[in-house]
């Protein structure tokens, strides 16, 4: 398979955690469906792209096949895996777990200028909506949920979130249509529970919000052929095509 074309890369990545930056780049095209299942990133054409040496490159590679998002072929030659719609959902079925639990622990510690704080963000998420700023709306989308993250006062749960995250890039949500008014919707129902220090509340709509959100990049994705068949069939399929 022809290696794809692509226009010029970003000239201004820090050279201080290349390696990390080039994989963000790649799990985002992987993800977004713009990287197809089956094509080709050899090291030397991730060289030639990023204007880089082969160390981040390699850096690169080993974090997206710790997360399934490239493969090695019998060839040794590593190839963007099929991602299937199951794949998105079970991403987020453990998101939804770990953040409904650090909603819980939040609203256990919460205090009135913290409530205040969520509710200003929420607020500036409606005005973005209203706006029509899904940037902007998707930055503040993130910094709410950051912040319930924090006041659950758990480094366990906050490092798990961390390391969950990386796997679906925060520009997903730029990709679906119709996201921003479900999202305040859920969001105001999250402070409510907070304010009322409800962690059964809290912890629903928090994990219930995360699904969602799980369900409907999923479909979206499916609508687009991006997210494909299981790699079982598929690969049983080009076993059955080789033979």
């Amino acid at each position: 398979m022809p290696m794809p074309s692509f226009a010029p890369s970003p000239s201004t990545l820090n050279r201080r955690s290349l390696g990390s930056q080039i994989a963000h780049h790649l799990r985002e095209e992987i993800v977004l469906g713009r990287l197809a299942a089956g094509t080709p990133v050899s090291q030397q054409w991730l060289c030639e792209r990023y204007g880089t040496s082969r160390m981040p490159v390699r850096d690169a590679l080993v974090k997206l096949t710790a997360e399934g998002l490239i493969v090695t072929t019998r060839g040794g030659h590593s190839v963007v895996a099929q991602l299937t719609p199951d794949d998105i959902l079970d991403v987020f079925e453990i998101e939804a777990i770990v953040h409904g639990r650090a909603a819980r622990r939040a609203a256990a510690r919460v205090r009135g200028e913290d409530v205040a704080e969520l509710r200003e963000l929420h607020d500036s998420m409606v005005q973005a909506e209203h706006s029509g700023d899904l940037e902007r709306l998707t930055e503040l989308n993130w910094a709410f949920h950051k912040r319930i993250n924090a006041l659950s006062g758990s480094a366990k749960l906050i490092a798990m979130l961390r390391t969950l995250s990386l796997n679906i890039p925060q520009t997903y949500l730029l990709e679906l249509p119709d996201w921003a008014a479900q999202t305040n919707r859920d969001h105001a129902g999250i402070v409510a529970a907070l304010a009322d220090a409800d962690g059964d509340a809290a912890e629903r709509l928090v994990a219930g919000h995360v699904r969602r959100a799980g369900g409907n990049l999923a479909a979206y994705l499916a609508r687009k052929g991006v997210a494909g068949p299981d790699p079982d069939a598929l690969a049983a399929e080009r076993a059955a095509t080789r033979s």
